[in-house]
């Protein structure tokens, strides 16, 4: 754990390898903010008349000085410097699920000028109970099937939505399988990027005329037949993701 934000040029000159212009943010190690690994490190826009402006934000991550999970994002400018809002305020926006590193898709709404990272599955503080409509908190972090939406609207405020499940996909001996966790996903050539890679709505709605679009697939990762203390696999399912621009 660094517990700060590096960042760094990497120089290549076909003989020699080397790093300059390293920077740390914060200058001191903040181990109550910063010591995270296993997160997912999504890209954020914004837009304002003809100005673009390319950022990220480091969601969630394990592990806190108590062995519990992160739940406040850090946001990182274009510069390297790294900032988090105060986990005490009543305002602050705490992840609740997905947690941990899993396949994301990156969504820009140049309409709304919001952010939609779609996080699946994974490992998770959270899970839904789809028989009860309820919400569960297990602090042994389950795996998940659930597929939710971390929003980032256009004044910076984060809000997350549960959308969807995995389809259900059962082992041999009938238990259901959950997907996500360290899966990767893989974009369609077709689909339209903005500049940073995110997949732009507004063309796609345009393109597409509003049907609905494969814009990619989630591949690889674990495959968990139970939340916690069940078995794992190597995951070779190939998943389509499908969006309606609207």
């Amino acid at each position: 754990y660094s517990m700060q934000v590096r960042s760094f040029d990497i120089v290549d000159d076909g003989e020699t390898l080397s790093i300059r212009y390293v920077s740390r943010s914060p200058s001191e190690r903040k181990p109550d903010k910063m010591r995270r690994r296993d997160y997912n490190l999504v890209p954020l826009l914004d837009r304002s008349g003809n100005k673009e402006t390319a950022s990220a934000a480091a969601l969630a991550g394990v592990f806190t000085k108590t062995n519990g999970i992160f739940t406040v994002p850090v946001e990182i400018n274009g510069g390297g410097r790294a900032s988090m809002a105060d986990p005490s305020a009543p305002s602050t926006f705490k992840q609740a699920m997905s947690g941990y590193n899993c396949a994301v898709l990156p969504i820009y709404d140049a309409k709304q000028n919001a952010n939609h990272n779609v996080l699946f599955g994974g490992i998770s503080y959270v899970s839904y109970n789809r028989g009860t409509g309820k919400f569960v908190e297990d602090s042994q972090f389950p795996f998940i099937n659930d597929v939710t939406v971390v929003v980032r609207n256009e004044k910076g405020k984060y809000h997350q939505v549960l959308a969807s499940s995995f389809p259900n996909v059962q082992s041999a001996d009938g238990k259901r399988l959950r997907f996500g966790a360290e899966a990767g996903v893989f974009v369609d050539p077709a689909t339209p990027l903005t500049s940073n890679g995110m997949v732009d709505l507004a063309t796609l709605a345009k393109s597409s005329r509003r049907t609905e679009v494969v814009v990619g697939r989630v591949f690889g990762g674990i495959a968990a037949d139970a939340g916690n203390n069940g078995s794992t696999v190597a995951s070779n399912l190939v998943f389509e993701i499908v969006v309606t621009p609207r």
